[in-house]
């Protein structure tokens, strides 16, 4: 019978011992390495949301939620957020464009051919192919306002004042507005030595623009940095850069599409000319006023209900229930020509003078994103309900229902004859054409 110690291997060769001292120190070693990387990897998962929820960024002096310049979450942000997703990603673009393209100033494009005039360019035409460490928020900037709440915009650099194109004394004026007073006022950067943009004025007054850098003894070149789409007044595409996207507008041409004569003798209705008393707009930028609506017949037949009639909608511009680039601009109103009540002639057409139907439409100040998208409920004869848009900061110039034809009558639905119908507030004073 074996004892346990007859069924122990003595063993007393020293070099076998001494390697198995190193197995087992080796297989230590690894399985230390091994628990140490999979504690780092769960502690970096399992930190990673609570960085994201506390994660904040310096802007016009202030702690930002990073969610902020997320364009999934702005996109149902209220408006105070979107402002400062807009200006925030419009300063580091122009940042970008002082590290990379810091000569822009002394582009062609840039330089004024006329005393009022403004060239603009596109801020993606300014930058380099390579963004240096600038590249990740570079990128994130000029896709910032791609598709956004179902429109693009396109970020835009215009010359303001012309100077020395030194980048260090350039200012640069965003417009924003204020929810609680309802006005737009301008905000003025300036870059630092990195070329970042600073805040040095959160609300920069016409006032003090003429009295710091109008002056003969400043010469400062002064910049505007917003966003537009293709129906605003076009800036020039850059040439040297091929993989810009060169964009056409087609919002200041044409009229109403509705109404035909039908054979007979007719007249256009139109809105023949207006004087704006109340800008709605900051002291930077001309009032666009835009004109938005559609015309209405009621009594097209309807060939699948027994020869009932149904309604149809001609938009103006297009067939576009929804405001986007539908809206007509009919002018652009400066600081002068409000002061000085300058009339502006416009004949815009509605409508023919035989259309059975009427036009609904409203006069406003469009403003680009982010501002809201408003509207006007109109309770037709029928007793359904439509609606007329407008993207606006501000509260609409006006709103009318016409008709353009004398034998339009509907039951409960007052119509105005559009032919020599004026109207004013104190905001505007506009007149139909006569017949």
């Amino acid at each position: 019978m074996k004892t346990k110690r007859e069924n122990t291997k003595i063993n007393n060769n020293p070099h076998q011992d001494k390697t198995m001292k190193i197995l087992k120190s080796k297989r230590f070693f690894y399985l230390l390495l091994f628990t140490f990387l999979l504690t780092i990897s769960c502690t970096k998962e399992d930190l990673q949301p609570a960085e994201n929820i506390n994660a904040t960024v310096m802007f016009d002096n202030n702690k930002i939620d990073v969610k902020i310049l997320n364009k999934d979450y702005i996109q149902s942000a209220p408006l105070r957020e979107k402002l400062i997703y807009k200006d925030y990603h419009l300063t580091s673009l122009m940042g970008a464009v002082i590290k990379t393209n810091a000569n822009f100033g002394n582009l062609s494009e840039l330089k004024k051919t006329k005393e009022n005039e403004r060239p603009a360019v596109y801020l993606e035409s300014l930058l380099n192919s390579d963004g240096g460490s600038q590249k990740v928020n570079k990128d994130l900037s000029i896709g910032a306002f791609t598709d956004l709440d179902g429109e693009t915009w396109y970020p835009v650099l215009e010359l303001f004042k012309e100077g020395d194109n030194i980048v260090k004394n350039s200012v640069y004026l965003v417009k924003s507005f204020d929810e609680n007073s309802e006005k737009e006022f301008v905000k003025a950067y300036k870059s630092d030595d990195n070329g970042n943009l600073n805040l040095i004025d959160n609300d920069f007054t016409e006032d003090e623009f003429l009295n710091s850098y109008k002056s003969s003894n400043t010469n400062s070149s002064v910049y505007v940095l917003k966003v537009i789409q293709p129906c605003d007044n076009q800036p020039v595409r850059f040439k040297n850069n091929p993989k810009l996207i060169e964009v056409v507008g087609t919002c200041s041409s044409g009229g109403s599409t509705g109404g035909g004569n039908n054979g007979n003798q007719s007249k256009m209705l139109k809105i023949e000319s207006f004087v704006i008393k109340d800008k709605k707009e900051s002291w930077i930028e001309k009032a666009d006023v835009h004109i938005f609506g559609y015309n209405v017949n009621m009594n097209i037949p309807d060939p699948n209900n027994n020869g009932s009639s149904s309604k149809r909608f001609n938009y103006f511009i297009k067939d576009n229930p929804n405001y986007g680039n539908s809206a007509y601009l009919m002018a652009k109103v400066s600081n002068r020509d409000v002061r000085k009540r300058i009339t502006k002639t416009v004949n815009y057409d509605l409508v023919n003078s035989d259309w059975d139907g009427f036009t609904v439409y409203v006069i406003f100040e469009y403003d680009s994103w982010p501002s809201p998208i408003k509207y006007n409920t109109v309770n037709l004869p029928d007793g359904t309900v439509s609606r007329v848009y407008w993207r606006s900061y501000n509260s609409k110039y006006a709103a009318y229902i016409v008709k353009s034809n004398r034998n339009v009558q509907f039951n409960n639905f007052p119509l105005i004859y559009g032919f020599g119908f004026g109207y004013g507030n104190k905001s505007i004073e506009y007149k139909h054409n006569s017949y």
